[in-house]
């Protein structure tokens, strides 16, 4: 669909993917042009890649073992997601995985801790960042996250209620991180150049699971 242009309604819906098998979309590719997603439609969990003007997805790689998430490194050559090694046991340890956007058979990055969240910013920015608890699940770590080479320096880190559920993401230019802790609790905009953290009230919205930044970097759905 497309946003009218008070940014605040939906218009212009469109059907996609073409048929009735369940999807979850993930992740666009840097054009705009086609979108990754996943599907159990050949009988196991899979990741593929549409183009708006295709009739068909094009498979681009299997996600055994608990498929979570996928997103595209920002040069749009990778698709990385990750999966637990025993879905029915959230507190092992997971694995974050990676296959070109051509398609391939899925290559390890990192073992990371469990419940840990990535993100990726967009071109001219090359970041994508790690976000893993600690042990004692106080504090969060983010790091930066190579898709070849895995978890790198530590960008920043902070408090968080060890009972909160959070969903934190990257900023499009990569130079922020936001953060939602708790379906009542604020968005925090966390700076990755030093600059003071912003506090955005949502008092009036008490369902909050999932942030994701607009793709201009200036408001959030």
């Amino acid at each position: 669909a497309d946003l009218d242009a008070s940014g605040s309604r939906i218009v212009k819906s469109r059907h996609f993917t073409l048929d009735e098998t369940g999807s979850s979309p993930m992740d666009w590719t840097p054009d705009s042009k086609a979108i990754i997603f996943s599907s159990m439609r050949n009988g196991a969990e899979a990741i593929f890649k549409q183009r708006l003007d295709q009739d068909a997805p094009e498979l681009i790689s299997s996600a055994p073992g608990g498929f979570q998430g996928a997103q595209l490194s920002p040069d749009g050559k990778w698709v990385l997601w990750q999966v637990w090694r025993e879905p029915q046991v959230r507190s092992q340890a997971e694995q974050l995985l990676r296959a070109p956007i051509s398609g391939g058979v899925p290559e390890p990055i990192s073992q990371i801790e469990a419940g840990s969240q990535f993100s990726c910013a967009r071109l001219p920015s090359t970041l994508c960042v790690l976000a893993e608890r600690t042990e004692d699940r106080r504090q969060v770590i983010l790091h930066e996250l190579d898709p070849l080479q895995g978890r790198g320096a530590e960008l920043l880190r902070f408090d968080l209620d060890p009972n909160d559920d959070w969903s934190g993401r990257i900023s499009p230019e990569g130079s922020r991180f936001a953060v939602i802790a708790g379906p009542a609790a604020p968005i925090r905009v966390l700076s990755l150049r030093g600059q003071s953290e912003q506090i955005i009230p949502t008092k009036s919205w008490n369902a909050k699971q999932l942030l994701r930044w607009s793709a201009n970097g200036k408001g959030f759905f």
